[in-house]
């Protein structure tokens, strides 16, 4: 799983190719987008080393992310993975949140109570910055760590 935010991704690595020289491949990043997918040429260098650098930009919550490498006569999908797109305002949410949290631990309640607070907080917190059902999940699910 590869997890974008909405920061620069640098994608580095290695690359080998067998019945063709590296300076008759091509290679592209490309990611599912919400118009179809989207590619980002990669840098190959003499010695193999290998690097692509973007900002992701209307993408999926959630897709798939591969390598295509293209030689002269071969095509092939070196890689593939899943990715998530975790955007800056889930993480202001978080923060709202951890907040709210925080403030649950130096209180002496039951756990029955607790998790009633818990889940007052979250449900405030998704009205508060229009959560998608996925994204209080996902929000849920980081910050479980913190009780």
């Amino acid at each position: 799983m590869v997890f974008f935010s909405n920061k620069n991704i640098d994608f580095t690595f290695q690359l080998n190719v067998n019945n063709s020289t590296l300076g008759e491949t091509e290679a592209r990043l490309v990611i599912e987008g919400k118009n179809g997918n989207i590619s980002h040429p990669v840098t190959i260098e003499n010695d193999g080393y290998s690097h692509v650098s973007f900002k992701p930009k209307d993408i999926l919550n959630e897709g798939k992310v591969f390598l295509e490498v293209i030689t002269k006569d071969f095509y092939a999908k070196a890689w593939e993975d899943n990715y998530i797109f975790e955007n800056q305002k889930l993480s202001q949410v978080e923060t709202y949140y951890q907040r709210g949290l925080q403030k649950l631990k130096v209180t002496s309640l039951n756990e029955n109570k607790k998790q009633k607070y818990i889940n007052t907080l979250l449900e405030h917190t998704a009205k508060r910055y229009n959560l998608t059902t996925k994204e209080k999940i996902s929000l849920k699910r980081n910050t479980s760590n913190l009780l």
